[in-house]
């Protein structure tokens, strides 16, 4: 008798397990080019975390020669010079009378974005002497070798060219688009695994190339360490954490798209670099107005106990490792 109440709750139990997994399937759409995720596959390849140099604690003195250093080259200088902190790391060096004028730098990983005067692109008319693309990369590759910040050409990702312009409308209903600018963008690559998150270079160049404005953000790699294969959770886990990020971020679509899933680097700007799955999605959405979509992109990480701050994340799981903690296998910037 004792033996037949036994099989009788772990039934029960066997079907509330059932109707649980059950809801949650349910709980989504069908999932449309779901067998992306059939080519997930990491276990047999070499993957390697990396750690950043985000501990530069750069003073205002060498803030200053930084600055400086682009002055020089641009041959244009921030004039009326209001400084101030923005949060914790970031200084700001503005034009106090052109505030598109300005110099922000991280004091720890020193990336930084620099803008000169945008009041000429505010012009109804379209800039002289635009860059073509071949032009537009050959300078832009000029300007980072100028300025000592060309990266190592093993670590060059994709580059993304394109451009900046302006639509007016004048009240007789007349139309017009103007070319203002040409733009280059470098990502990041290591071991052959494109770089996603903070890593990237954002160049705007006006006439003759000239320097518009600028993203620099090329954290020096400190070190590097070889994944295990304990170190990283399984196929079937990445799969399920994709649905359950799905089933967080994607509530009342009436359909969702699944348009890659990718293995790639995270870099999270805080120190780490590790890798990850990239999700790119496209969510459908239906109320009684209207039907619209909107795209929605997220990241699985590879390893059990991610280093990396995800923005998913309240917090990071774990502080990155101190160099004398982890197995440097090799320096790449060095």
């Amino acid at each position: 008798m004792k033996k037949n109440i036994k099989l009788k709750n772990l039934a029960l139990l066997f079907c509330i397990t059932s109707l649980s997994f059950t809801s949650t399937i349910q709980a989504l759409p069908i999932v449309q080019n779901a067998e992306l995720l059939d080519k997930i596959d990491f276990k047999s390849k070499a993957l390697i975390s990396y750690q950043t140099d985000v501990s530069l604690n750069l003073n205002k003195d060498s803030i200053q020669k930084r600055l400086k250093k682009i002055e020089e080259y641009t041959n244009r200088e921030i004039s009326n010079r209001k400084i101030q902190e923005s949060g914790k790391n970031n200084l700001i060096i503005q034009d106090s009378t052109d505030s598109s004028i300005f110099f922000d730098i991280d004091s720890l990983s020193g990336s930084f974005s620099y803008s000169s005067s945008m009041e000429k692109y505010y012009k109804e008319e379209s800039t002289p002497n635009l860059l073509n693309n071949k032009e537009a990369l050959s300078m832009a590759y000029k300007h980072l070798e100028s300025l000592d910040l060309m990266p190592k050409k093993e670590q060059l990702g994709e580059v993304t060219q394109g451009g900046l312009n302006m639509a007016t409308r004048k009240e007789n209903g007349d139309t017009a688009d103007y070319k203002k600018m040409t733009s280059i963008r470098i990502d990041r690559e290591l071991n052959g695994i494109p770089v996603l998150g903070d890593s990237r270079i954002f160049i705007n160049m006006g006439t003759d190339g000239e320097i518009a404005n600028m993203i620099y953000q090329w954290d020096k790699i400190l070190s590097s360490k070889k994944i295990t294969s304990t170190e990283k959770i399984s196929v079937d886990d990445v799969k399920k954490n994709i649905y359950n990020r799905l089933e967080k971020g994607a509530k009342n679509t009436v359909k969702i798209n699944l348009n890659s899933v990718d293995l790639v680097l995270y870099d999270d700007g805080k120190g780490v670099i590790e890798p990850a799955y990239h999700v790119e999605t496209q969510l459908f959405y239906k109320n009684k107005k209207d039907s619209y979509d909107v795209p929605f992109d997220f990241y699985v990480p590879v390893l059990k106990k991610p280093q990396a701050f995800y923005p998913f994340m309240d917090k990071p799981n774990l502080k990155p490792l101190k160099n004398n903690e982890e197995q440097i296998l090799n320096s790449i910037d060095e």
